[in-house]
Parts: structure tokens; sequence; C-alpha cells
């Protein structure tokens, strides 16, 4: 991080003597948030409530296009897939184990009246 942040300084100071404007907009201050893989888990909010990085969504000076931007987002996918199969399974189990309780407490309730 701190090779670009210097590289990014040097970049501001030449931009103006070599008339080259606009590429402040692509490449931005890179912050401690912003350095994360694309698979980071945040904290603060949940999954699907996460938004990739203004690195990951480079569409000028991006190393990582086509094919292998493609693949590293075909990954993604498949486990946020995964990811919901799983909770969908979850939320099926916790209804059948509710069911049980429910039963369970309605047996015991015959017990103690009998």
């Amino acid at each position: 991080m701190a090779k670009y942040q210097y590289i990014y300084a040097a970049l501001k100071c030449l931009a103006l003597p070599l008339h080259k404007v606009g590429w402040d907009r692509i490449l931005q201050v890179v912050t401690t948030a912003d350095v994360s893989g694309i698979t980071a888990l945040e904290d603060k909010c949940s999954e699907g409530l996460q938004s990739m990085s203004w690195i990951w969504r480079l569409k000028e000076g991006n190393a990582m296009e086509g094919e292998g931007k493609q693949e590293v987002l075909y990954i993604e996918w498949c486990k946020a897939r995964a990811h919901a199969y799983q909770w969908k399974e979850e939320c099926l189990l916790l209804d059948e184990e509710m069911q049980k309780v429910i039963a369970f407490v309605i047996y015991q309730e015959g017990v103690w009246k009998a």
C-alpha cells in the first residue's frame, strides 16, 4: 500500500506539468478499507450487504480483465450460491426442529396431566 501511495503522489505532482488530466478519477487514493481481497468478509455487515472495493471495479488499467476477472467473479458467484443453499437447508432443519420441540412439549403436557 505504501508503494502505491508513493506512486500516486508522484503521479499527482507530474500530472499538471505533463498535462495529464482525468487519471485521478480512475486511480483513487487507497485506504485500508480498500485493500482487501475480493472475498474478504467484513465484520460490520452481512455478506449480502457488502460491496466490492473500487479496485476490483476498475475498467481501465486493470491487470485483471477478461477471463481472469470473469473466473474470479464466477467463483464468488458459486460461493454465494452455496451459502444460499446452506441457509435454505438450515431453515428447513430449524423448522423441523421447532416442530419436534412443539410435539415434545405437548407430550410432556400429557405426562404432567396424567
